[in-house]
């Protein structure tokens, strides 16, 4: 049973297996986190060992050498457990997993004789037994993600991909790059999303991240110049440049490990300033005020989020993607929406405890609380909707339906 009080349980053996595995390995992690923070580093060494502990393939068939993970839940949970150890790591893995969690929901929801020739079948099959890395590679700076520039023209063969990605994180080890592109036909341009091998010609991977915080993530650019593609490789999304509501779940199912890293420096944070706590014989009143207030933070962001991974998962995991009604998609977003920002604000409020409770010392480079106190300042990039003006409009806008509106119209007199 789940608990607020406690950290967050895993619902299945798979996921209860994953969990613990990256427990036992939480000094390793640790330890490597502020080495790569301290000097602005790719985690290589620690992606290495959660490949070891079959993590990157946690969503794989387990006859592909895989854990058959397939519980939304349980996914974020892994990733909170990476994160309270290095919230850089579980940043980088975390894309890859929601990726492999899509690829899942498509092979389990679809009919069984369309799986041989289905190309998410074959990619869950080689995170498992190849080590397949995939690096979702779809931001672009300033624009959202219906909106972007990369190109895909047609040339006597198939296609040309030419464009300029941000953000990619886990692009220093990826074997794979999932692109976004704008797609270049007679009848205008369309929206649409390729697999890409990292060693294709035309591909650059810099490895140049040097964020304030997430220091050991890989979140570079990539450059692609010409990059050949078959005439079947791109899939068609749907129109260029408009906001595609179809596409609202899936945002809200690929978002939700995102939380998970917040939830994890929470947690790991919260933590260090009650192995503090512990140490102080008289504890002035100030002081157990700020451990209550730590602890309310903490609650409310376990349960919110549990609630919204419930109902996510039990929207979602008998739905093919893209096959929900638009009211429906609008739906679970919101909730992942209001979801994200409570994790977001108590997280926050969590980590400034956590310093306070800590004293001056937090504040000092190479301090663990240091580290967390600029990793957890991400999340305010990283939202469903990231611009505030975005995400406010959505969550007012569907604070009522349309009949909700209809039926409160002023009647004129």
């Amino acid at each position: 049973m789940n608990s607020i009080i406690e950290r967050l349980r895993p619902a299945t053996d798979a996921g209860t297996a994953l969990c613990a595995a990256v427990d036992r390995e939480g000094e390793f992690l640790a330890r490597r986190a502020q080495e790569h923070d301290a000097h602005g580093t790719f985690a290589a060494a620690s992606v290495e060992r959660l490949k070891e502990l079959g993590v990157l393939g946690a969503c794989a068939p387990v006859a592909d050498g895989g854990h058959g993970l397939y519980s939304l839940h349980d996914l974020t949970l892994l990733v909170s457990r990476i994160a309270a150890h290095d919230a850089s790591l579980a940043t980088a893995v975390s894309m890859h997993l929601a990726l492999s969690w899509y690829y899942a929901r498509t092979v389990h929801c679809a009919p069984a004789d369309e799986l041989p020739g289905l190309p998410e079948a074959r990619w869950l099959a080689a995170m498992g037994r190849d080590g397949m890395v995939v690096a979702s590679t779809v931001a672009e700076p300033g624009l959202p993600a219906w909106q972007v520039e990369t190109e895909a023209t047609a040339d006597a063969t198939g296609w040309r991909v030419t464009g300029r990605k941000a953000m990619v994180s886990l692009s220093p080890v990826a074997t794979h790059l999932y692109t976004r592109m704008k797609v270049l036909t007679e009848d205008g341009p369309l929206l649409g999303s390729a697999m890409i091998p990292v060693d294709s010609p035309g591909v650059s991977v810099l490895d140049d991240w040097d964020g304030l915080g997430l220091r050991g993530s890989g979140s570079g650019r990539v450059v692609l110049d010409q990059v050949p593609l078959a005439a079947d490789a791109i899939r068609v999304r749907g129109p260029w440049g408009a906001r595609d509501t179809a596409a609202f779940e899936g945002r809200a199912a690929s978002s939700a490990p995102l939380a998970g890293i917040y939830l994890g420096i929470a947690e790991g944070a919260a933590a260090a300033a009650l192995r503090r706590y512990a140490s102080v014989k008289n504890p002035s009143a100030g002081l157990q005020n700020l451990v209550a207030e730590l602890r309310l933070s903490l609650a409310a962001l376990r349960g919110t989020l549990h609630t919204a991974l419930g109902e996510l998962h039990t929207g979602l995991a008998d739905r093919a993607p893209r096959s929900l009604a638009a009211d429906e998609g609008s739906r679970l977003l919101e909730a992942c929406v209001l979801a994200s920002l409570v994790t977001e604000r108590e997280a926050i409020a969590v980590v400034d405890r956590a310093m306070q409770i800590c004293g001056g010392r937090s504040f000092t480079a190479g301090h663990e609380l240091a580290r967390m106190y600029r990793d957890v300042r991400a999340a305010g990039f990283m939202r469903p909707y990231a611009p505030p003006e975005e995400w406010v409009d959505f969550i007012a806008r569907t604070a009522t339906t349309p009949a909700d509106r209809t039926a409160n119209t002023p009647v004129e007199t």
